[in-house]
């Protein structure tokens, strides 16, 4: 076998190297395909001709390509180069921006600064380990959550404080001692209903509407009305039911040293069923008085707004306390006086109503209730003191201060209708009090 061999298609020659037997080679010279056999000669090999027009492909050197080429050991071996190479590029990123925070916050840097280099540290940082590192307690959000816990703490305690150790204002007092419990001896029929009315000021009424038990009175807003000039109230009083008394069976007041002559004169009175014929009778004896129905009209037109008419009306028709006597009317008509009276309302949504039920009370659920808590103070050789003073079942007190729903005049109407009544005449013709005169 020669050293050389030549192409089977254009005589080329070539070192004859075994390593070539048997493998496909292309002349450098012809560019066409030949084989070295054993015995060192080549012969040709037809091979199909590509088109021309195809692009021709080279050696690829993408980095699939090249992934593809190495074997799986290689591949770990770069992954873990890979993975170190960026695990310490990590941990160098997070080392420089906790020294870049420390820094800034111990040099007293403002709070905007630091959050604005901790943004931009956390720029290059996976969103994972910013929220780890960089929202901690440390930060302005977390230093503002603590401070935000902190202060809804001490209103809590304020709260707390209020509640056990703080005393309630007067008029809240007042409703609070309305409403409190009942001693259990007095909860029993007909005692419960009396010992919530003589928590009032006003324990009854004669021939007027007795106001309604809410037992969860304590359950309303109070609103402050104002302060009433208690003397000046009196003076305009005096003017007009100065020295008299309330009869209520007759719906007038009479000057109180004639109130026993006019009892007596009614005892003998012969024609009972003729009532506006007695009050005539009351004008020629020369005894001064006054109709209930009168009066409200006669305070207001001396200068008292609808609001205190109704008081002084509620405090003239009350007439009695629980043990029976003559009801306080602070100088009204009696001679305990008071400076002044400061004059609260309240109201709920909500009331639970105190009903009685065939000898036995039940708890009715009701709508709406209001009421006047009254403080009077410089009461004569007493201490200052504010208790209920009325109550309806109705969203607002304003609507009681019209002059229909004033307890005198009730009252009148009241006693009149009860005198008629009771001697019944068929020839007489029923007047009100209205038609009948003012003497």
């Amino acid at each position: 076998m020669s050293a050389t061999f030549g192409c089977p298609h254009c005589d080329k020659q070539y070192p004859n190297n075994p390593s070539l037997i048997g493998r496909k080679v292309r002349c450098s010279s012809c560019k066409k395909v030949f084989q070295l056999q054993g015995d060192g000669k080549a012969i040709k090999i037809e091979i199909m001709e590509q088109d021309q027009s195809a692009p021709k492909k080279g050696p690829s050197t993408t980095r699939a390509s090249v992934t593809q080429q190495l074997t799986k050991r290689q591949k770990t071996s770069v992954k873990k180069s890979i993975t170190k190479r960026i695990e310490k590029g990590r941990s160098a990123l997070r080392d420089a921006a906790k020294e870049a925070i420390a820094s800034q916050i111990g040099e007293g840097e403002s709070a905007d600064q630091v959050k604005k280099d901790s943004k931009k540290s956390s720029a290059v940082r996976p969103a994972r380990e910013i929220e780890v590192h960089l929202s901690g307690a440390d930060t302005l959000p977390g230093k503002l959550k603590k401070l935000f816990l902190i202060v809804v703490a001490l209103i809590v305690l304020v709260i707390l404080y209020a509640l056990l150790f703080v005393e309630p204002t007067p008029e809240r007092a007042a409703l609070n001692a309305y409403a409190g419990t009942v001693d259990p001896e007095q909860i029993a029929y007909p005692h419960r209903m009396n010992e919530y009315r003589s928590r009032m000021w006003l324990y009854s009424r004669d021939g007027t509407d007795l106001p309604p038990i809410v037992v969860n009175a304590d359950k309303s807003e109070i609103v402050d009305i104002g302060e009433i000039n208690w003397s000046n109230l009196i003076d305009i009083c005096q003017k007009h039911v100065g020295g008299m008394s309330l009869m209520p069976n007759f719906g007038i007041m009479v000057n109180s040293d004639k109130q026993a002559m006019v009892e007596d004169m009614w005892e003998n009175y012969q024609h009972k069923y003729d009532v506006p014929k007695f009050f005539k009778l009351l004008n020629q004896k020369n005894i001064k008085f006054h109709y209930c129905s009168k009066i409200p009209e006669l305070l207001s037109q001396n200068g008292l707004s609808d609001r205190e008419v109704y008081i002084v009306s509620l405090l003239l028709a009350g007439t009695r306390n629980k043990q029976g006597s003559a009801c306080l009317d602070f100088g009204i008509i009696s001679s305990l006086t008071a400076d002044f009276a400061h004059v609260y309302e309240f109201h709920g949504k909500r009331g639970m109503e105190l009903v009685e039920r065939t000898n036995e009370y039940a708890i009715s659920m009701t709508g709406p209730f209001c009421g006047i808590i009254i403080g009077f103070k410089g009461i004569q050789d007493r201490a200052d003191e504010w208790r209920v003073l009325d109550m309806r079942l109705d969203e607002s007190m304003s609507v009681y201060y019209d002059k229909k729903h004033n307890p005198l005049k009730i009252l009148s109407n009241k006693a009149r209708n009860a005198l008629l009544n009771a001697f019944e005449n068929p020839n007489y013709k029923e007047k009100t009090t209205e038609e009948e005169g003012q003497p």
